[in-house]
């Protein structure tokens, strides 16, 4: 301590003309816990950094009358301190830390049965509730809520901040308090995520009122069904958003095919999804995405395009066959070819009543017309290939067709040849 001293009036000696200048500088805020007792008074324990070279510095407490007050340095040595209008002025020469403790009882009302605590902070604080307490609502979302030894234990973030609790609650009433917790937590999370739960916060709302009117049972029914409901509403929204995607490819993959008939109802079907999504009707906008990728899925080539590839292959064709007449009058007679090791592939596969039979997938539906393309059959890597689908998902798909008795797998070398059943072959 002497030795303390010494440093301290030798600092004060180097430092003396500056003095007076650095009276009035501010401290930076590093802790702050509040232990609320059950009378309404609060300890508060505030930790600041201080700048060791400066005479003294003030400090903005909590609260409008303190009761009790130590202020101690980094060593735990007890510093001389002033009241002013807000707080105090600390005598920190030497200091590098303070740290104030005090008891007020200025951060607390009560009305009827419930008590709120209320105060303004600059950094995260923590907030210590008294035995027997049980939250019944808060102005934030806490960075952590907990029970430690029988206590409620809330840790707020900076800002102006207000938690309300019941001393003594009977078990219908704490239950009712601690459903209407959960559900605000879990709406308050999910809503600065982005989902509209407009039901839900209507429903938690209501919740609160029947608390207020000491409706405990009712209360805690209704905050229960508010977070039930908040989920379905989230679900449908990831659901909605997933059809979204899914309708949004079927259009895209439509019109690079040339599939363009019909593709404008189902480009309008989607933007009234997306609408209804921005506007929180995630059950409508589902719907919705799902008419815009069956109506893609279902789009067809025009007509003229339809008879432009006709002519072009039965061209195509013509000449071919020139080309091989013409060969086959001047070479030499061709070696017999073994027979080949799979019958020949389908002219047509019958999408139609395909489709008509199975209540199919749209993917399924998609590599159905994509082995159609290409006279019925086609590789499984090719399959892979077409959709940039990863190698399980290509297998569970082709499984999945194979066990409805719509397609065959054929072993070729290493490869599956995947061709769809002759019971659909048209002709």
């Amino acid at each position: 301590m002497r030795k303390r001293l010494l440093s301290i009036g030798l600092l004060a000696i180097i430092l003396l003309p500056s003095l007076v200048v650095c009276a009035q500088d501010e401290v930076t805020p590093l802790s702050l816990d509040f232990a609320v007792y059950s009378d309404g008074n609060v300890k508060v324990v505030y930790t600041v950094e201080s700048d060791p070279t400066k005479v003294r510095v003030d400090v903005e407490l909590f609260g409008s009358s303190y009761s009790n007050m130590v202020v101690r340095d980094e060593d735990g040595y007890p510093l001389a301190s002033t009241a002013t209008a807000s707080g105090i002025t600390v005598d920190s020469l030497g200091a590098a830390e303070l740290t104030v403790s005090y008891y007020t009882s200025t951060l607390t009302v009560k009305e009827g049965p419930i008590w709120a605590f209320n105060v303004t902070t600059p950094v995260e604080s923590t907030v210590t509730l008294p035995q027997g307490a049980a939250i019944f609502d808060l102005s934030h979302i806490p960075t952590d809520i907990s029970t430690v030894g029988g206590l409620w234990y809330v840790r707020m973030p900076a800002g102006s901040l207000s938690i309300y609790y019941v001393i003594g609650l009977p078990n219908v009433q704490q239950e009712a308090q601690a459903a209407i917790l959960d559900a605000q937590t879990y709406i308050e999370t999910e809503e600065a995520d982005g989902y509209i739960l407009t039901e839900a916060r209507t429903m938690l709302e209501s919740a609160q009122s029947l608390y207020q009117q000491q409706s405990y049972a009712e209360a805690r029914t209704e905050a229960e069904e508010a977070k039930q409901l908040a989920a379905s509403t989230v679900a449908a929204a990831d659901a909605a958003s997933t059809q979204n995607t899914l309708a949004t490819d079927a259009i895209k993959r439509a019109r690079d095919e040339g599939r363009t008939d019909g593709l404008s109802e189902a480009e309008e079907a989607l933007a009234s999804a997306s609408q209804l999504y921005q506007a929180g009707s995630y059950t409508e906008a589902d719907a919705d995405a799902l008419q815009a990728a069956q109506l893609a899925s279902s789009s067809k080539a025009p007509s003229n395009l339809m008879l432009y590839l006709g002519v072009v292959v039965l061209a195509a064709a013509a000449s071919g066959g020139y080309v091989y007449m013409k060969r086959a009058r001047t070479a030499p007679e061709p070696a017999a070819r073994p027979a080949p090791t799979t019958p020949a592939a389908p002219a047509e596969v019958d999408l139609e009543r395909i489709f008509d039979k199975y209540d199919l997938r749209l993917e399924d539906k998609e590599v159905l017309r994509f082995l159609a393309e290409n006279r019925g059959e086609s590789f499984a890597s090719e399959v892979r290939d077409r959709f940039d689908l990863p190698r399980s998902t290509a297998w569970r798909l082709i499984r999945r067709l194979v066990r409805e008795g719509i397609v065959e797998e054929v072993k070729i070398g290493n490869q599956s040849l995947i061709r769809v059943r002759k019971e659909f072959q048209k002709g």
